[in-house]
């Protein structure tokens, strides 16, 4: 089965209705076969932009939510924030946030080619060491 990792803005899409892209999201997860990989360190990113967007009941909401799902969770691993650490050098005039730079070090590590996100500037410019490029979708 195929599996995609899910990036910090594809999940707050999801949980921020008031967003355009927020009908994407539910498509989407309405007719995803694919597994779908959810980093725990993007889970501290949602919840600080849902609470900061919506408020604590948004926060709260999503952090019970979160409890539940049946999302799969993966954990990162030291060689992670190695190799996190290196995609933010080599990219530094491209400014990658903390998460995306272990998001990506995840699909190597993995051998995941697709990212469920919005933030196409990012990883459109990232080049993987596992493949050509990342998928990016919906």
């Amino acid at each position: 089965m195929v599996q995609f990792l899910v990036d910090s803005s594809f999940l707050f899409e999801l949980y921020n209705v008031d967003t355009l892209n927020h009908y994407r999201v539910q498509q989407f997860m309405r007719t995803s076969v694919e597994i779908l990989l959810l980093p725990e360190i993007a889970l501290t990113e949602v919840a600080f932009l849902l609470e900061r967007e919506g408020g604590t009941k948004a926060a709260v909401s999503f952090m019970r939510d979160m409890a539940v799902s049946k999302i799969e969770r993966v954990s990162l691993i030291l060689s992670d924030l190695v190799r996190a650490a290196s995609i933010k050098e080599k990219y530094a005039t491209a400014d990658f946030d903390f998460v995306d730079c272990c998001i990506m070090a995840l699909s190597e590590r993995l051998n995941i080619t697709t990212i469920c996100t919005f933030d196409h500037r990012d990883f459109g410019i990232f080049q993987p060491s596992h493949c050509e490029y990342l998928m990016l979708v919906p």
